[in-house]
């Protein structure tokens, strides 16, 4: 593809922990062997939002993103058939569901990622279009209305995200495992879709750790996760390594062991190396002026089952502490089990996380004893029922 600037960054798995550690202008964070600590600790603003249960708003299997903007909350709600798009105000009363799955003008085959786009005030979806293969870029407005499509040039490799880097640029992380000459990087022009620039930051056989919602937007900066382990800060014209999420000797040694595999090698060997708990992946990352936050899954035991939870680490710019939801008491609402927590966006500082559910009545029981709570949310919890939509619990 013409335009395209291959950049060499770095030579990534030959970076050891020790060397991270060792450089000033790589930000180290500690996963394992953190201290015990209570969640009202490290944050003292809370709110809980019930988002309504009718039909089309439930929850699927998963959400796997949140954007928020002009006090409506979209979700990227993953189900059994697909995933579709839901909206609530932040009072949880649902609003639309964006859910175009077909042929025809604004249909798509698959949603792969979306984001709002501040400066346009629209819902930018990245898709697959209504003819398998076909990539596009669909904008809706922020009442969930089609508005237009866009086709993209032809992209080597598969599109895992997508996000507005300014006024005038989208930047694209592409899987490119399995495909020749690919760049994992683009830089588009957003009003033709034209590549600006283009360059390399994954080593391909690192590329299946990399998050599908790789990017995350602060006031000064584009963050990066790249597949080993590393965050970068990302710019048209520089990309350097910011953050090492330590997640332990054994999560490198995994990594190592991948290169020169075949893709099928590959998944044969993080099948294997998951299960045994020897490695982890990374889920979420966000951003604020306080934390920096990981979000990843791993095995819950060494057994050879697959039992996937979710956990958080939370690192504290400020002290250079991290604190990770396997020693942290939520004690905010007598929160037992802390994997049921994942968080799924973050904006204007806060952190936006989805209690999982159901709970049992003794959890119940439990949540609303909590002095944190308010008489409105004991009742709400106490409300919910099999056909409730998981809770929205919003911190900073």
């Amino acid at each position: 593809m013409k335009h395209f600037i291959t950049i060499l960054l770095l030579m990534f798995l030959s970076f050891s922990c020790e060397k991270y550690e060792n450089n000033q202008n790589v930000t180290h964070i500690k996963v394992d062997n953190t201290k015990k600590i209570n969640f009202s600790a490290l944050f003292d603003e809370y709110e809980f939002i019930f988002p309504e249960s009718k039909y089309p708003a439930w929850f699927g299997i998963s959400i796997r993103k949140m954007e928020k903007i002009q006090e409506k909350i979209f979700l990227f709600n993953l189900t059994q058939t697909g995933s579709n798009i839901l909206c609530f105000d932040t009072k949880g009363r649902f609003l639309f569901t964006i859910d175009k799955f077909g042929q025809g003008p604004g249909y798509y085959t698959l949603l792969k990622d979306f984001f709002v786009d501040n400066h346009l005030n629209l819902l930018v979806l990245d898709v697959i279009g209504n003819q398998f293969g076909r990539s596009e870029v669909m904008y809706f407005d922020l009442d969930g209305k089609y508005l237009y499509s866009k086709r993209r040039q032809d992209i080597v490799g598969l599109t895992r995200s997508m996000i507005a880097y300014d006024d005038n640029l989208f930047v694209s992380y592409i899987d490119c495992f399995g495909f020749d000459n690919c760049n994992d990087i683009l830089i588009f022009d957003k009003q033709n879709l034209e590549v600006k620039k283009s360059y390399n930051l994954v080593d391909l056989f690192v590329a299946g750790c990399t998050p599908s919602h790789a990017f995350f937007k602060t006031n000064d900066q584009l963050l990066f996760y790249g597949g080993n382990d590393t965050i970068y800060a990302i710019s048209v014209d520089t990309q350097s390594p910011a953050y090492f999420v330590d997640f332990g000797p054994q999560q490198q040694r995994y990594l190592k062991s991948r290169q020169g595999k075949t893709q099928n090698e590959i998944t044969e060997l993080f099948r294997k190396s998951y299960l045994s708990k020897e490695s982890r992946s990374a889920a979420h990352f966000f951003s604020t002026n306080k934390f920096l936050v990981v979000s990843y899954n791993e095995n819950r035991t060494a057994d050879k089952k697959l039992d996937t939870i979710n956990e958080t680490v939370f690192y504290d710019k400020e002290t250079g502490k991290s604190y990770n939801t396997k020693n942290i008491i939520f004690d905010v609402f007598n929160f037992v089990k802390n994997d049921r927590m994942e968080i799924i966006g973050c904006s204007d500082g806060y952190f936006y996380s989805i209690l999982n559910y159901p709970f049992t009545k003794e959890q119940i029981k439990e949540i609303v004893k909590s002095p944190f709570l308010t008489d409105e949310t004991r009742q709400s919890f106490l409300k919910m029922d099999e056909e409730s939509n998981p809770v929205i619990f919003v911190f900073k």
